[in-house]
């Protein structure tokens, strides 16, 4: 992703913004669109680590790398139990 430094009048108009919104040049043509950061504070941080570990995830991941079928060979089983 491409990180574009906006000048403080424009930060000021997007500090304000509360949901995505359409970007315009002076012509009226749309240029992009911004989405704003959703804002997290330190408790929701420390409540959001609290229901997810995450050497736990890693330890899952280690353990069960490889072990995964692909789609194809779901499909196949599912067709094999459907005759």
């Amino acid at each position: 992703m491409i990180s574009i430094t906006l000048d403080e009048p424009a930060v000021i108009s997007l500090k304000s913004v509360k949901e995505c919104v359409q970007l315009r040049d002076g012509a009226g043509n749309i240029i992009g669109h911004f989405s704003p950061a959703p804002a997290c504070d330190e408790a929701e941080t420390a409540r959001l680590r609290q229901r997810f570990d995450l050497e736990e995830a890693a330890a899952t991941l280690a353990r069960e790398r490889g072990k995964g079928r692909s789609v194809a060979e779901i499909l196949a089983e599912l067709r094999r139990h459907a005759n």
